[in-house]
């Protein structure tokens, strides 16, 4: 009984240990850019946004932080989010 339970779920176990030891090495950001990469290539996402960012932090819409970007103004921020 005992064997059944190991073979029935235990690779669901190491699966999921195998993830989250992936996620918390570096494994998530390898996994933003790849996405970033196939919406580049799908049309969806330009490869100019830096520099569009950057033109939006001089106009002074966003702000740099660290290797981010946030929004200054809270109501520009629920306006491109939610299309209120």
């Amino acid at each position: 009984m005992h064997q059944e339970w190991g073979l029935r779920y235990g690779w669901v176990l190491g699966l999921y240990s195998g993830l989250l030891i992936c996620i918390m090495s570096g494994g998530l950001a390898a996994w933003r850019y790849a996405i970033l990469r196939l919406l580049q290539r799908a049309g969806v996402f330009s490869a100019h946004c830096v520099r569009f960012f950057d033109e939006a932090t001089g106009n002074v819409l966003l702000q740099k932080v660290g290797g981010g970007y946030r929004f200054i103004h809270r109501l520009l921020l629920d306006y491109f989010a939610y299309g209120r």
